[in-house]
């Protein structure tokens, strides 16, 4: 089962925080199997069962660590699963060289690509092909590190939409005002 994507090629664009003229191109590399092989283990099922196929553009955070921070689809492949596991491949699997600014310091940088989908050879094709809609451009996801739940020293990855991540942050403050208010935070 091949499905024609290489992380590697995925580069279209490149952005930093500080001028590109400064900056090297971060170079994206692959962990593990080669990335054909890889893709065709993540092609959406339903996506794969409807036929559908299409390039999606993201941009992505990188920590200076070469972690992806978080990811957002600048334009639709028209399908909206095809859409979530590019983001979702991208922040769970791709990793980059971390980049430098002049005085070589690493710093927190962008990265802009396209992931193109494609059927896998062998692959059944449905007699009519899905039409691409207009599907709206995803919210950014952003990933962070927490202590898992009753760990003091586990530590998972969270990823939620700004939205969402605004969301936990004021029931947070809601439930510190109660605290506060009821005595039982000084």
């Amino acid at each position: 089962m091949e499905a024609v994507m290489s992380l590697a090629a995925v580069v279209m664009a490149w952005i930093a925080w500080v001028p590109l003229d400064a900056i090297p191109t971060p170079t994206p590399t692959a962990d593990g199997s080669p990335n054909l092989l890889f893709v065709a283990r993540h092609y959406p099922p339903q996506s794969l069962a409807r036929g559908e196929e299409g390039a999606v553009d993201f941009q992505v955070v990188i920590e200076p660590s070469g972690r992806i921070r978080s990811c957002v689809v600048t334009r639709s492949s028209g399908f909206a699963a095809l859409d979530t596991a590019t983001c979702d491949l991208m922040i769970e699997n791709a990793r980059f060289q971390a980049v430098a600014d002049p005085n070589g310091r690493r710093i927190v940088s962008r990265h802009a690509g396209t992931l193109t989908w494609t059927l896998p050879a062998g692959a059944l094709r449905p007699a009519v092909a899905p039409v691409p809609a207009k599907v709206a451009v995803a919210e950014e996801v952003i990933c962070r590190r927490r202590l898992k739940p009753d760990s003091n020293y586990i530590v998972t990855k969270l990823c939620l939409t700004r939205t969402d991540w605004d969301r936990t942050a004021e029931y947070g403050r809601m439930q510190t005002n109660w605290y506060q208010g009821n005595g039982f935070v000084p």
